[in-house]
């Protein structure tokens, strides 16, 4: 089990975890608390819930690995247990430490009752992720106390029926007030301090409502979304009888998972398509496919990719400022029903191995496929980059309107290296597949994309990532691949601290070399063809083939972190296994 950074005085709030079900079909999460005795004995606790909640399971001790092929196979045993019936690999989605605040507030907001055994894991959680020394929240739960973190879990936990007494929350208040009291609260604390009545709306700097009078084609016409917000929205504009509200209601649970430390707000409703597509790469580009079970696993794996692709475009494609989706593969779920570039490309990529190999029968059509990759082509920016969710409709100046005093880059999309890359390599896949099919355009939009990806490389060499170039034969990639060796630890690991992103440089992390930081840098060497053979770490591994949790994993909005947990079996086997392949003779 991993080791959890729990709170004494989260304890009394643990319901009985053994009686948490986790219910859904097509992706779909949704965790159900069992009062019923005779209902609990009909459904027994799978591995995958205990797992999850942080019960001991059962395992099986493996034989000792003698090489990284052994270890990656072993790791590959066990995480293929955490595979759900539907094909999917499920987890969860937390981190930054807003979100649940706004799940609650708008159910407070909405009359909407909130069933006892989650606000007791709502409550745990938020204690599990108070700052152990000052007692306040950050931006995300590895983040410092902020303002914002501290005075939105504080009201959260009132709501749910903390005393003000309680030590907790006279803790979190005196550091509150140390940091200026809710009043130095950034706008969106203030807006969601306001929708509850506890703030007045002069205290908070609106957004002007002029732009919505405009042409829709002015690029300062807005288009806001969010799902907490969007719900009062419903509440107060069609009612509470609504079939919007309603439909608003039903998916409240689709944004909480329930983990080890409590019961979480998520950043979507998951992380599904995502993950599954990378477990799918990690095992096929291993070497794995054909070990005992694995074609059974990875045809589960290609049915839920098919399930999950988008069958159709937005109704109001138009009106709603939605890019096509006919074909596309969102990040989370089918219902979820929003195009990202990178999670297309991946899904694309991961659906052509499974295709592609001999044991796997297709499911996918040729025509599908076509479809995803004439949405791909519909999303490439001037610059040559990818965005993620829709193209860039507005200047990179918007950013200087941003209000919300928390985030970076939120105003207007931005092109990313991780997004182009991951759409080079898709669209690669797919023309050697399919060379017939829009084969210029994809040309075109591959050298166009390398082209970024190399612009956006910076002096020391990082923030680089491409394909079919290689440190014998292309300046920019020897020059990332040296960045990479000058920050390898001297356990042979790698490890980068969130701080990265805020501050826009390498920052080592505190904790020394983390697992998945270590899979990503051996990766891209070998991608590299770097001749140098560090030999790989295995000795994170447990004896039952899985790996503990680590530090955070994900970044979005530039400064606030979000968990990646199946990170650090995917990236690891992905790493153990290729190394097995191109070093064999280690």
């Amino acid at each position: 089990m991993d080791n959890l950074n729990t709170s004494p005085l989260a304890e009394e709030f643990q319901t009985d975890l053994s009686r948490w079900r986790l219910v859904g079909e097509e992706g779909r999460h949704v965790w159900e608390y069992i009062d019923d005795d005779a209902q609990l004995l009909e459904r027994p606790q799978s591995f995958i819930e205990k797992y999850w909640v942080g019960l001991p399971f059962e395992s099986q001790i493996l034989k000792t690995p003698k090489n990284s092929r052994e270890a990656a196979s072993n790791g590959f045993k066990f995480f293929k247990r955490l595979q759900v019936s539907d094909g999917h690999w499920a987890g969860a989605y937390d981190g930054p430490m807003f979100i649940t605040g706004g799940l609650v507030f708008s159910d407070y907001i909405c009359n909407i009752p909130i069933s006892e055994p989650r606000k007791k894991e709502f409550i745990r959680y938020l204690l599990n992720k108070a700052n152990p020394q000052d007692g306040g929240w950050g931006l995300h739960f590895e983040g410092k106390s902020t303002v914002f973190g501290t005075a939105i879990n504080y009201v959260t936990l009132r709501i749910l029926g903390l005393d003000p007494d309680h030590p907790a929350m006279v803790k979190a208040r005196n550091t509150l007030h140390k940091l200026g009291s809710a009043v130095a609260i950034p706008s969106w604390g203030k807006f969601w301090l306001c929708a509850l009545g506890v703030y007045e709306w002069e205290g908070l700097a609106p957004l002007l409502p002029e732009p919505w009078l405009l042409p829709q084609f002015v690029w300062l016409f807005p288009a806001p979304v969010n799902f907490a917000i969007n719900k009062l929205v419903m509440f107060y504009e069609h009612g509470p009888e609504s079939k919007w509200f309603k439909g608003m209601v039903n998916r409240n649970q689709d944004a909480i998972w329930l983990c080890r430390e409590g019961l979480a707000g998520t950043g979507t409703n998951g992380s599904q398509l995502w993950d599954t597509s990378f477990a799918v790469q990690a095992v096929v580009e291993s070497g794995l496919l054909n070990e005992d079970g694995n074609l059974e696993s990875m045809q589960k794996a290609l049915d839920f990719i098919k399930v999950s692709q988008i069958k159709e475009n937005p109704r109001d494609i138009g009106r709603c400022y939605r890019q096509p989706t006919l074909g596309a593969w969102p990040f989370s779920t089918r219902d979820q029903g929003y195009t990202v570039s990178d999670t297309t490309s991946e899904g694309l990529r991961a659906t052509l191995l499974l295709q592609n190999s001999a044991g796997i029968k297709p499911l996918i059509s040729k025509e599908m496929l076509c479809n995803a990759v004439d949405v791909i082509l519909t999303m490439q920016n001037k610059c040559g980059g990818f965005a993620s969710y829709e193209k860039i409709r507005a200047p990179l100046q918007l950013e200087m309107l941003n209000a919300s005093e928390v985030f970076g880059n939120i105003m207007t999309e931005f092109a990313y290296p991780e997004c182009t890359t991951s759409v080079v390599l898709g669209l690669s896949m797919f023309k050697k597949t399919y060379p017939e099919y829009r084969s210029h355009e994809i040309d075109e939009t591959i050298k166009d994309s390398i082209k970024y990806i190399f612009d956006s490389q910076k002096q020391d060499g990082s923030c680089l990532a491409s394909v079919n170039y290689f440190y014998n034969n292309c300046e920019q990639v020897a020059k990332a691949c040296e960045f990479l060796i000058s920050h390898q630890n001297e356990d042979g690991g790698w490890g980068e601290s969130f701080r990265s992103c805020e501050l826009n440089t390498y920052v080592d992390h505190p904790d020394g070399s983390q697992v998945v930081n270590t899979s990503f840098a051996l990766l891209a060497l070998m991608a590299a063809n770097y001749p140098d053979k560090e030999p790989l770490i295995m000795d994170r591994q447990q004896p039952n083939g899985e790996w503990l949790q680590e530090g955070i994993e994900g970044v979005f909005n530039k400064n606030c972190m979000i968990a990646y947990p199946n990170y650090k079996f995917i990236f690891t086997i992905w790493a153990l296994g290729k190394y097995s392949l191109v070093y064999p003779e280690n």
